[in-house]
């Protein structure tokens, strides 16, 4: 991909406050042409004068080649996993840990990751998102939630962290995580001034409707629950999701990275071709000040919860 070909969407003007970017991207099942086109991005982001960069959930080495929730999933499907599938740190870590230092600015980016399974020490696969600064690994986020197909692979994680930044803390989701608020309530209540989620969110299906058709509505359902989580904890959301058609399972994706501000209104998207969606003049604290005083109303989610009365959500 030459820098020509990758379209970039502004918001704001560089100045005062943070610059935050996030990638649409079309991924290969091929980690060293991945690894060429993240950098092709860092070098746009930082083009752009971006402080952070979100790149899509599993885009280091590519998704599964079935989604469907079958019995199992194809055996070159799994031997491929198990095979391009790294340890945190590791070989690409390490690629990435340069990139971040050479151009002084922070990523997060999607990768199968070997690691060891808490409850019975055996070597598992997880899907998971890496945290990394110009001075190396901050942090690391393993799914927890994983649909369909995924639980044939991944082991799903347990650890909800926030990780400290020069531009706040930031807690990571992955994917079909973000349908869950209580892993976004959780990480807002330890602290997240900003979400990020890489993603691999294709259309969906079509939704029959009463004198119409509702194409796409796995789409429209992430687009949903972006809004929401980032309204209803008065947080940033920054999400990275891949585009096109996938070579090998043929599930489509149309893109819609964006950045959410605490109102839950998107500052800037990058729909339905690969680029880079960024805004400048973020300032983190003071937004998420102004939804928590005075645009809903000058009501406050959090000094108006009742955690008294919620025992049913953790009841299993």
């Amino acid at each position: 991909m030459s820098k020509s070909a990758l379209k970039v969407t502004e918001y704001g003007e560089p100045g005062k406050g943070f610059s935050f970017a996030v990638a649409t991207m079309k991924v290969k099942y091929d980690k060293r042409e991945n690894l060429e086109k993240y950098r092709e991005f860092i070098e746009a982001a930082k083009g752009c004068r971006a402080d952070l960069l979100i790149l899509p959930e599993m885009s280091l080495q590519g998704y599964l080649w079935s989604h469907e929730p079958s019995w199992c999933l194809p055996r070159d499907t799994a031997r491929y996993q198990w095979s391009e599938a790294e340890t945190i740190p590791g070989p690409s870590t390490r690629v990435m840990c340069d990139f971040a230092n050479q151009y002084d600015i922070h990523l997060v980016f999607g990768m199968g990751r070997r690691g060891f399974h808490h409850g019975t020490g055996v070597e598992a696969l997880y899907n998971s998102a890496v945290l990394i600064g110009p001075n190396g690994i901050i942090g690391v986020h393993d799914k927890i939630h994983n649909p369909g197909g995924e639980k044939h692979i991944f082991k799903g994680g347990r650890n909800i962290d926030v990780f400290q930044t020069p531009f706040g803390k930031i807690g990571m989701m992955i994917c079909w995580d973000v349908g869950f608020p209580e892993l976004a309530r959780i990480l807002a209540l330890k602290g997240a001034d900003i979400f990020v989620l890489p993603t691999a969110w294709g259309i969906g299906a079509t939704v029959p409707l009463k004198g119409r058709e509702m194409q796409a509505f796995g789409h429209y359902a992430y687009q949903c629950f972006i809004r929401t989580r980032a309204l209803e904890n008065h947080a940033w959301l920054l999400s990275s999701n891949w585009v096109g058609e996938d070579e090998r399972s043929g599930f489509t994706f149309l893109g819609g990275s964006a950045i959410i501000n605490p109102l839950g209104l998107t500052l800037v998207e990058m729909n339905h071709e690969e680029g880079l969606a960024v805004a400048h003049g973020v300032e983190v604290q003071a937004e998420r000040l102004a939804a928590r005083t005075e645009y809903l109303f000058g009501n406050d989610v959090f000094l108006d919860r009742r955690p008294e009365a919620y025992g049913p959500i953790v009841e299993s």
